[in-house]
């Protein structure tokens, strides 16, 4: 399969002429591809789509990012991938609210290094990864991170902050009941 989000990204930004209504219709159609691939772990990548729309929701969205949207990322030619929810915060104030030290040391530099002509933002990356639904096993990886260097967002800059945590579970049932609770370890540098 191929990488969905770059695929979309490369429709929106083609030179051909497509109207929203075309671009949400084919969003379906390859999410739909991905969801036949992994028809046996349908349920299970509803599930994850669903947790994950709730928590960006939750630790994400504001006025200034808007309604965010869950990008399918597979990995072409195996059974893994991920779900990612990608937000860029031009609030600082909202950025501040957060309760984490790290984060909240960060985002203050930003505002004292940046000019408010510059509208700074602050990105932030939710996700969920994995590797081989297939075997039965459930073994996921969750992340999130914060991003302050505004304009370039290099990670390897030191400008962020990025939480991770490895879940397994024999059985759907296992990760329904406990995968939300143990994703708001990860989200609590948000």
């Amino acid at each position: 399969m191929a990488d969905i989000d770059k695929f979309i990204r490369g429709l929106r930004m083609s030179e051909q002429q497509f109207s929203e209504e075309e671009i949400i219709k084919l969003e379906e159609e390859m999410k739909n591809k991905v969801l036949q691939h992994f028809s046996a772990q349908k349920d299970i990548l509803d599930y994850l789509e669903f947790t994950l729309n709730n928590f960006s929701y939750r630790y994400l969205e504001s006025e200034t990012t808007g309604k965010l949207k869950v990008n399918w990322i597979i990995n072409e030619g195996s059974s893994s991938g991920k779900l990612e929810v990608v937000a860029f915060e031009g609030q600082l104030a909202e950025s501040l609210k957060t309760k984490n030290k790290e984060t909240r040391k960060g985002i203050i530099e930003l505002a004292k290094n940046s000019k408010k002509s510059d509208n700074p933002k602050v990105k932030y990356r939710l996700g969920i990864s994995w590797d081989n639904l297939e075997e039965g096993d459930i073994n996921l990886l969750a992340y999130a991170a914060v991003n302050w260097d505004f304009p370039n967002y290099k990670d390897d800059q030191g400008l962020f902050n990025y939480s991770q945590k490895k879940f397994h579970y024999d059985d759907p049932f296992s990760m329904r009941n406990h995968f939300p609770r143990e994703l708001e370890e990860v989200c609590e540098i948000l």
